[in-house]
């Protein structure tokens, strides 16, 4: 059997964020030249494929990671640094779709993986700006009425005690906006740069055994008892194959982009600001987002910028003026911000299933995908990580848990754009409605 890889960066110059301007240099690791042979084979070097390959040599395996172009040129380096608990997919639908029962091992699962980071930094001491806080917002009050449901069924379903609903009169204590009319306090959600994080745990890996190569694009897999990955310049031999790259990597026979559909999220980073116009946007120091189809996100980093994201294209398309968006989507939340530029500006591309539940499965024996994070990512990766290794050292059950979710495909070509684009119009006119 043959399974061909689409180059999904093969007419895509990778650009630089402000993550990456804001790190020091990232490790840097050789191109795939020539035959190699291990244990498990990983595709992606992004958060998803470092925890995996991290756990997995931690449990004594040999593990080889290729990477397309460098270590955090994906996701993991172009996101809003958000942490959130939890899933995408609405509490009640979730019970739905998995039962009652397994919605209570979801939802210590996503617990779990956000106590991971915290774990993985405390223990190879990565200094990545890591803070607790989130607030939703509500922009109307089918909204709010909404996120005072969601905290009490938190409480109630999954003794979740961390959220507080924030009124009106109080809210401008977090974020000063006429937009919003209250919101929902998460303390057990909150903000870090990632790509450092991404960055201290490749350094980790590197350090008990797994082999990195960047710019290695992978060409094409031969499956089999022994899987066999092919590079421009390589080759990788494997037992087990990881294929880790989310919506950054097309293919597989046309088969692992069926559950998933690629969106595009543009985000731009304010030059700093002075302590008076933070105040005067973000007083509570927490990220935020609203709760609209389409969102805007936004949190004050470290070096005291303003990082926004906003807008939602699900035929994954880049925005052709990106700049404009973001200071668009800013002045009309934050009026009153005056004098102040975007330095960075940048698209990122998030993969998305139909129930807003991560995809991680085995597509055969011996390859595991994980994909589908749906926004929610910068913890459920991790998680992704852990399970796929169970999974591989024999034990089943959590694993097998997310296997089972039966993810419907994604409409196929020619009616796949069609479709996605009514469904983009759907929203659009949710948001301003309902």
């Amino acid at each position: 059997m043959t399974l061909i890889i689409v180059d999904q960066h093969k007419h895509q110059k990778f650009d630089e964020t402000y993550y990456h301007s804001n790190s020091n240099p990232g490790p840097i690791f050789p191109k795939l030249i020539g035959e190699h042979k291990t244990d498990i084979c990983i595709i992606g070097g992004g958060l998803t494929g470092i925890s995996s390959a991290l756990n997995l040599a931690e449990t004594g395996h040999s593990v080889t990671l290729i990477e397309g172009m460098r270590i955090g040129a994906g996701a993991s380096g172009r996101n809003g640094g958000q942490i959130v608990q939890g899933y995408s997919s609405d509490i009640e639908a979730i019970i739905k779709t998995v039962g009652r029962e397994k919605s209570h091992l979801l939802w210590s699962l996503a617990q779990e993986a956000i106590e991971e980071i915290d774990r993985r930094i405390s223990l190879h001491e990565i200094s990545c700006a890591r803070q607790v806080g989130y607030l939703f917002a509500a922009t109307k009050n089918s909204q709010f009425k909404l996120l005072k449901r969601i905290s009490e069924k938190l409480k109630n379903t999954f003794n979740y005690e961390a959220t507080s609903v924030i009124e009106r009169d109080t809210l401008k204590n977090w974020v000063k906006t006429e937009s919003y009319i209250g919101g929902l306090l998460d303390y057990g959600s909150g903000q870090f740069h990632s790509l450092k994080y991404l960055y201290g745990l490749a350094e980790a890996a590197a350090n008990i055994g797994v082999q990195f190569f960047e710019n290695s694009k992978a060409i094409q897999i031969s499956g089999g008892d022994t899987i066999t990955v092919t590079t421009a310049c390589g080759s990788v031999k494997a037992k087990t194959l990881v294929v880790a790259g989310n919506a950054y990597l097309k293919g597989l026979d046309n088969t692992l982009q069926r559950k998933i559909s690629r969106v595009t999220s543009t985000v731009g980073v304010t030059t700093p600001l002075s302590p008076k116009q933070i105040n005067s946007v973000l007083p509570g120091g927490v990220p935020v987002a609203d709760c609209n189809n389409i969102l805007d996100y936004l949190r004050v980093t470290d070096d005291k910028r303003l990082l926004f994201g906003a807008g939602a294209d699900y035929l994954g398309r880049e925005t052709k003026n990106k700049k404009r968006l973001i200071r668009n989507r800013i002045m009309k939340l934050f009026p009153q911000l005056n004098d102040f530029d975007l330095e960075y500006v940048w698209n990122g591309f998030i993969a998305a299933t139909r129930n807003q539940l991560p995809e991680i499965t085995c597509s055969q024996q011996n390859i595991y995908i994980a994909q589908g994070f749906s926004g929610h990512g910068l913890a459920l990766t991790g998680l992704a990580g852990i399970l796929i290794t169970e999974k591989i050292n024999g034990i089943s059950e959590r694993f097998d848990i997310f296997a089972s979710i039966n993810h419907q495909d994604m409409p196929s070509y020619p009616y796949r754009n069609p479709l996605l684009i009514t469904a983009m119009l759907i929203n659009k006119l949710k948001d301003l409605y309902h």
